[in-house]
């Protein structure tokens, strides 16, 4: 069934019940859905038509605006990006180009909606998103392998691609080694070099200044080596202290104010957050000390209770624990027609994430 706003308001209003409003201690940050350009491919029983700019923005307003109604300190995050492709062109478009992004003067998807973030502020007084939310994943092969769980290749040749493809967040001249370079050098978008977080700060600049950037999913790989550890650092393995802090000043360093550790549960990598928060980045989630007290069986007990999660006993697995762990602490506001409610677990791999054009 569709979930319409008035919904989503009244989800709102049992947090607010339970933990009080986000300027009193109670759920922050809100975000509009997940990878909404895959809903064709993720959802295609309910959605099976391509998103287009005008459809998301239309469900922006929608959505957003009842979550700023019910909670006006409330932190909207949006529109929650899949990868490359939807920077620059909606599901309806083949990748970076196509009819629908010519039809909105030839923007880049993410271009144009931070340019309507602003120009609905400037007609409404209300700022519908507060924070960009973008998902990456390096499409470099064997890079990310949501195929080969928990294994992935640690060979010398990928491990070697793996840690040069960083250089896709931050490196202006730097040529993507994966089907990202296929699609060209263009003389003003230069598709063929990412330049992910100097790319989208300057497109807020020109758009929407004041608005903060967020990567709430990456992955560098199955997290079980010293490279693929550079994006999800194992807490077992000696060097994940070390790794995680130039993971964590990398992002910071290139202008990134929040992140979310996509994949896994962040409590199994306190390492990461603490290095995050450190770094003067905001983690979605919990702090790291919120994490400590999570990781103890009690602790967990406790906060499941306040948060009315039933059915998860004492002794489950770390699987089953991780999962009601995340409902517990992170919200997502479901703008899409199905039947999930607005607690949503981010960091699910979707085998949407290796699409490329045809």
């Amino acid at each position: 069934m569709v979930a319409p706003p008035s919904f989503e308001q009244g989800w709102i209003a049992h947090l607010q019940s339970a933990f009080g409003t986000a300027a009193s201690g109670g759920v922050k940050l809100y975000t509009l859905d997940n990878e909404v350009m895959l809903w064709n491919s993720t959802h295609r029983d309910v959605h099976p038509q391509p998103l287009t700019y005008d459809e998301i923005w239309q469900r922006t307003v929608a959505y957003a605006s009842a979550v700023k109604a019910q909670d006006p300190a409330a932190q909207v995050f949006g529109p929650v990006t899949w990868g490359y492709c939807d920077l620059f062109g909606s599901a309806a478009d083949n990748c970076v180009d196509g009819s629908d992004r010519e039809a909105h003067e030839g923007k880049p998807f993410v271009k144009w909606y931070l340019g309507k973030v602003c120009e609905y502020q400037a007609q409404n007084g209300v700022r519908l998103v507060d924070v960009l939310d973008l998902h990456y994943y390096p499409q470099g092969q064997g890079v990310v392998d949501f195929s080969d769980p928990p294994n992935g290749s640690e060979t010398a040749t990928v491990s070697a691609r793996r840690l040069r493809s960083l250089k896709e967040l931050y490196a202006a001249n730097w040529e993507s080694e994966s089907w990202v370079a296929d699609l060209g050098n263009d003389p003003t978008w230069h598709y063929s070099r990412p330049n992910l977080i100097p790319r989208v700060r300057a497109w807020i600049d020109e758009e929407c200044p004041g608005t903060r950037l967020a990567i709430t999913e990456y992955s560098w790989g199955a997290d079980n080596g010293a490279s693929s550890a550079l994006a999800v650092p194992d807490p077992a393995a000696d060097a994940a202290p070390f790794v995680a802090t130039e993971v964590a000043a990398t992002l910071a360093a290139a202008g990134c104010d929040a992140v979310w550790i996509g994949m896994v549960p962040c409590q199994d990598h306190p390492a990461l957050v603490a290095a995050c928060e450190h770094a003067g980045m905001t983690v979605i989630g919990p702090d790291s000390a919120t994490i400590a007290r999570l990781a103890d069986p009690a602790g967990l007990a406790a906060v499941l209770k306040k948060a009315k999660v039933h059915g998860v006993p004492a002794a489950a697995d770390r699987a089953r624990r991780a999962g009601a762990w995340r409902r517990a602490t992170s919200v997502r506001a479901r703008f899409h027609p199905g039947p999930k409610t607005a607690a949503h677990c981010a960091g699910q791999p979707d085998s949407g994430r290796h699409l490329r054009r045809t």
